[in-house]
């Protein structure tokens, strides 16, 4: 674990220095050294030309171990890891490649922002059952709520490691298990966990998971990968490939029997190999020390919130069952123009329209300091007890 030097690692961002950036779970910003190293990937192409088709020599080892580093970061083997636009792509081709049969059940959570909408869609067309779990702040609790929710007809268990809106962080290794031992498969959304706190895949035991580059890994915007575990690769059923993944033999294509089949491209490989170096870049600050870094500062937005009378907070408290956001609503007052009048008025930029929830989300990046958490605070008191009527 290194020791983080949060001042130094500030001067990195510039978007933070006119504004306080509560918005990092939305878009995040992204420190100098990452952007100059896509500049230099982007100017390597602007002079050099495609580097794949002048420098094949240089480019193409380049494109494997910034995979191979992607993979890496999150315990996953090379051979596992298709890139992908984001989450939702990752997540559709799996959902796409499943066998379905009438009447099969999937189950997911009440905030799911990704991944609703396809699974209905998809309940719709296949006649399909949709099972949709609360959330709850104990932990022990929340795994008994998926295991009622399972039948015999239940095919997939699809969630957010971090959900989206309320910000609970699921038991994704334990979900997972009870899972495996039901022959149940498992697909999880690692959006607003993977570059907060460590992640290793293969430990959590899914079978089917997603991540991308522009939220909580600082990089370019947008690029992702989708994991499918090596011994999960033959539940889905995906027979039409690119012509850039088939091998051609003759006349045949024949498709690679890995995760690479599910990729699609062309690829902005500049992005890609960008968004590997932004993994090196928090690797060197030390995933766990940002973690920590994280919940200390996540307890003491909770704890202001929760002496404010008039606010009701939707993530739970305890630090084991959240993650890097912190979503509340202020009662009697409209979130959006709360979140409308913070940035105007404080220069506080903090999400304010959200999918399943009526609330104000703040997303707590690492390098945040104990002084801003405490303006956003003070800033919501002036708000709440000035009383102006045109904010209610």
């Amino acid at each position: 674990m290194t020791n983080l030097d949060i001042n130094k690692i500030r001067e990195d961002f510039p978007l933070i220095k006119n504004r306080l950036w509560f918005q990092n779970g939305f878009v995040s910003a992204i420190p100098t050294p990452v952007m100059k190293k896509q500049n230099e990937y982007f100017e390597e192409l602007y002079i050099k030309g495609p580097m794949h088709l002048l420098y094949p020599e240089i480019e193409n080892p380049r494109r494997i171990e910034s995979v191979k580093n992607i993979a890496k970061f999150i315990g996953a083997e090379y051979s596992e890891i298709a890139l992908t636009l984001g989450v939702s792509d990752g997540f559709l081709k799996v959902l796409n490649s499943i066998n379905w049969n009438e009447n099969d059940e999937i189950i997911l959570t009440i905030d799911e922002a990704a991944i609703e909408n396809p699974c209905k869609m998809l309940a719709d067309s296949r006649k399909l059952k949709l099972k949709m779990v609360p959330l709850v702040e104990d932990i022990s609790e929340q795994i008994e709520i998926f295991k009622n929710a399972i039948s015999k007809k239940t095919k997939l268990i699809a969630f957010s490691h971090v959900t989206t809106d309320s910000g609970h962080k699921l038991p994704a290794k334990e979900i997972c298990d009870f899972a495996k031992k039901l022959s149940i498969l498992t697909y999880v959304d690692l959006a607003h966990s993977v570059g907060v706190m460590p992640i290793n895949v293969t430990e959590m035991n899914c079978d089917f998971a997603s991540i991308l580059s522009y939220k909580w890994t600082f990089g370019p915007y947008s690029v992702g990968a989708l994991y499918v575990n090596k011994n999960s690769l033959n539940k889905l059923q995906h027979d039409i490939v690119s012509g850039r993944v088939g091998i051609h033999e003759d006349e045949t294509i024949k498709i690679p029997q890995n995760t690479k089949k599910f990729e699609s491209g062309p690829w902005c490989w500049p992005l890609i190999h960008t968004w590997s170096y932004s993994l090196d870049y928090l690797s060197e600050k030390g995933i766990n020390s940002i973690w920590d870094r994280t919940k200390l500062l996540t307890q003491m937005l909770k704890d202001g919130l929760m002496k404010i009378p008039e606010v009701k907070m939707f993530t739970p408290y305890k630090s084991q069952a959240s993650g890097p956001l912190v979503t509340f609503k202020i009662q009697n007052f409209n979130e959006e123009k709360i979140g409308k009048q913070l940035k105007t008025q404080y220069n506080i930029d903090i999400k304010y329209n959200l999918d399943s929830i009526k609330g104000l989300r703040a997303s707590i990046p690492f390098f945040m300091l104990e002084e801003e958490i405490e303006k956003l605070l003070s800033s919501l008191k002036e708000i709440i007890y000035k009383k102006d009527s045109t904010f209610t």
